[in-house]
């Protein structure tokens, strides 16, 4: 058995792997000699142990570390130079070019490292670093992104391709486990390689560790990865330490399976940790009516107000010039704490399209809107109703009937049977049901708790019949009468709210 760890630091997963290949053998070989001890351990750190770091200092303290937990003093040491190497192991010999060698130190040559010199190892290892793109030397970002054989997008992290790496290193059969950051399960660039780990792999297991501090202070909540070249299962078994303090006993975790098909379900294929096959049913019955807020109105962040080429910020076109033809009144998200808000804008921006990065349209934003926070707060989405051509950022997404942008430009128009459809809907029902307790239930089982409200996610979001959503409806009355209610009047009509909505879904209050 080959195992690799590709970015091996100091050697503790490496020194970890030696100690389970050696307590096998010494189970398979029972009353061995001192001598027969030595040689084994010996001979398993030669054939079964390997790993890359860039860092040679690393390297030279991972390599005296296997050494000397195998055979417990410097005399007769194995000769690790050829298992334990210096290189980047994102970048292959052959495709790295002169401009690699030069800037960013030695590739890997796999036919060297690897036991049967094509390259592939029967398991892989580690915890690869944690670099987002921005971090990355430019020269380097534009490898990884042109051709190299990874698939990187937007804003991607260097574990990502790790991930990606370690997939292409197994052998048939083989197994890679990784502790990576939990974000890999929900960011836009995970997609592609969640998608190739639930269909061209076997998910294994996936292990939620984001409430342990497993690195101690550092600010990444983790999950475990563990994924096999082999033929994709039908189930992903879940797992979670029920005592935050302690991960040491997996026998006494949390255990359960969730389906690989709800898995690929899933918006963008995420790996949603807490999903339980009980919640399908929920998830089904918010669903049944095959009927998506985007399909009736267009869903998309505000402006993106700083400049493209220099980068100066939107304060640039902050004005108190309201007599400035291009003066709007201006609002951000940071201002608007609750749902059913009264939105009263005390700024104005100077809205000049060609200045800015992404200006969006007039129509966005002076025809009657849903403003919605993209950050999702505790209490789930937050949405309230402007009528009065209130221009955002896109701190805020803005939902807007296709019925009211008949003359925006083509890509937002909609449908002609999406803006007829439309036309009916009001954004006080539309408010009632997206600030209900029962859709920020359904919001967090499908998206998670740390999800923010994309347009997608929001585009994706199942609504009732239409005929619950009309001016004349229960629920419109209600999304009305929550405008400006104080606390009191707020709490009790709550309640009212979020049995108006269950009752538009035709469920059961739970």
């Amino acid at each position: 058995m080959s195992v690799l760890d590709p970015a091996c630091g100091s050697g503790s997963f490496l020194i970890e792997s030696f100690r389970l290949l050696d307590e096998y053998w010494a189970a398979e070989q029972p009353g061995s000699t001192q001598d027969q001890v030595r040689e084994r351990r010996s001979r398993i750190l030669r054939e079964n142990i390997f790993g890359i770091d860039l860092d040679p200092q690393a390297v030279e303290i991972a390599q005296l570390n296997l050494m000397l937990i195998a055979v417990g003093g410097r005399d007769l040491l194995p000769d690790l130079t050829r298992n334990i190497v210096v290189g980047n192991s994102l970048i292959e010999r052959e495709s790295a070019g002169k401009w690699f060698e030069d800037a960013h130190g030695s590739a890997v040559a796999w036919d060297h490292i690897s036991p049967q010199g094509d390259g592939k190892f029967d398991v892989v290892v580690g915890n690869p670093p944690y670099i987002r793109a921005e971090g990355m030397d430019r020269a380097e970002r534009d490898y990884f992104m042109g051709g190299a054989g990874f698939h990187p997008v937007g804003r991607f992290d260097i574990y990502a391709l790790f991930i990606e790496m370690g997939l292409q290193r197994l052998r048939e059969g083989g197994s890679l486990g990784y502790i990576v950051p939990a974000a890999f399960g929900t960011q836009n660039y995970g997609e592609w390689l969640r998608r190739q780990l639930l269909t061209s792999f076997r998910l294994d297991a996936l292990v939620d560790l984001r409430d342990m501090d497993v690195f101690h202070g550092v600010g990444v909540e983790p999950m475990v990865v563990v994924a096999s070249r082999a033929t994709p299962s039908e189930m992903v078994r879940v797992s979670k330490p029920r005592n935050r303090g302690d991960a040491s006993r997996p026998e006494e975790w949390s255990v359960w399976e969730v389906p690989t098909a709800t898995f690929l379900g899933m918006p963008r294929a995420m790996f949603r940790l807490s999903y339980r096959e009980a919640h399908d049913s929920l998830v089904s019955a918010f669903e049944r009516f095959g009927f998506t807020l985007g399909e009736i109105c267009y869903c998309i962040t505000g402006f993106v107000a700083h400049d493209s080429e220099t980068g100066a910020s939107k304060d640039r076109l902050l004005t108190e010039d309201t007599a400035d033809p291009a003066a709007k009144p201006y609002l951000e998200a940071k201002e608007v704490s609750e749902s059913f808000a009264t939105l009263v804008p005390v700024r104005h921006i100077r809205y000049v399209p060609v200045e800015m990065h992404r200006p969006k349209f007039p129509q966005l934003f002076e025809r009657p809107k849903l403003l919605v926070n993209r950050v999702v707060g505790k209490g789930g989405l937050r949405a309230s109703v402007d009528r009065s051509g209130i221009y955002v950022n896109h701190s805020f997404d803005c939902v807007v009937r296709f019925s009211d942008l008949t003359d925006a430009p083509p890509y937002a128009r909609g449908t002609r049977e999406a803006q007829e459809s439309s036309a009916s809907l009001s954004l006080d029902a539309l408010a009632a049901v997206l600030n209900s307790s029962a859709m920020s239930g359904y919001f967090q089982l499908k998206h998670g708790t740390g999800m923010d409200a994309s347009p997608a996610n929001l585009r994706a979001l199942p609504l009732p019949p239409l005929a619950r959503l009309t001016e004349d409806s229960r629920l419109a009355d209600l999304g009305r009468r929550m405008v400006g209610a104080d606390e009191d009047r707020r709490a009790a009509q709550i309640e009212e709210l979020n049995q108006a909505v269950l009752d538009a879904y035709e469920m059961k209050a739970p």
